[in-house]
């Protein structure tokens, strides 16, 4: 149904055995959203499958039973396993939850899950090779990346797979990490500005529109300097594309 390449070109995975249909996400930035976010991938995936029609007549539609996993190994400190439940972003909490969905989050940053480890050679592999990575970059991201490639040929990690596809591997990567340093200067400055505007104003208000105006300036100087895309902008935002675009051209 889907295959992953990279975090931020195509991170999603979904794929049927039997009667299972499985949703696998990595993730190098902890996302509390995860089981919302699976809610419409599991809408969009089945959608095509169903006859509308069926929908309103008396026969009951079976669909796969769905699962969900995220791999997680960001630099934010988390549990070796945890659970992200939609009932978790419910405004009011019910006795009765009404509709439930549920991701399974395993940490697979290098020294976690050994047992789940064990278990797959390339999961462990992949974990030692963005252990390397993260052990050896400062300041660029594609020289670290070469560098932990070459360690773990050495090593015998991954070894057939990264001389075949080394260089796809260091494209992807430094676009990922790219694309994660991007997304933190946007945070970081966005919040800057915006607090400056806040205390200026000297209102809670203030500092949540001084934030948010902050975060619109940010991602105008990163399109016009052709390093972010509007859909890109509009991802990070929260905003539609067509929404964004007008707040932008006020600025």
């Amino acid at each position: 149904l889907g295959s992953g390449i990279s975090v931020s070109i195509n991170n999603d995975a979904s794929f049927i055995i039997g009667t299972d249909l499985n949703f696998y996400e990595h993730q190098s930035t902890y996302n509390p959203n995860m089981p919302l976010r699976s809610l419409v991938y599991l809408v969009e995936t089945i959608k095509p499958l169903l006859d509308t029609n069926d929908l309103y007549g008396h026969r009951i539609i079976r669909i796969p039973t769905p699962y969900f996993v995220v791999f997680y190994n960001g630099n934010e400190k988390r549990p070796e396993y945890e659970l992200q439940k939609l009932s978790d972003a419910y405004l009011h909490e019910d006795n009765e939850i009404p509709l439930e969905l549920v991701c399974k989050v395993y940490n697979i940053n290098k020294g976690q899950n050994a047992e789940l480890m064990e278990k797959s050679h390339i999961l462990s592999g992949y974990s030692e090779l963005v252990a390397q990575v993260k052990k050896n970059v400062t300041s660029g991201v594609e020289k670290p990346i070469e560098e932990a490639i070459q360690y773990c040929i050495e090593k015998h990690i991954l070894e057939d797979f990264l001389r075949r596809r080394g260089d796809e591997v260091i494209k992807n990567m430094t676009i990922d990490m790219t694309f994660e340093r991007r997304e933190k200067f946007i945070r970081d400055d966005s919040y800057a500005e915006g607090l400056e505007r806040g205390i200026e104003q000297g209102i809670e208000q203030g500092i949540e529109q001084g934030i948010e105006q902050g975060q619109m300036t940010t991602l105008k100087k990163l399109i016009e300097q052709g390093l972010l895309s509007y859909d890109d902008a509009a991802r990070i935002s929260g905003k539609n594309k067509d929404e964004l675009m007008k707040q932008i051209d006020v600025i």
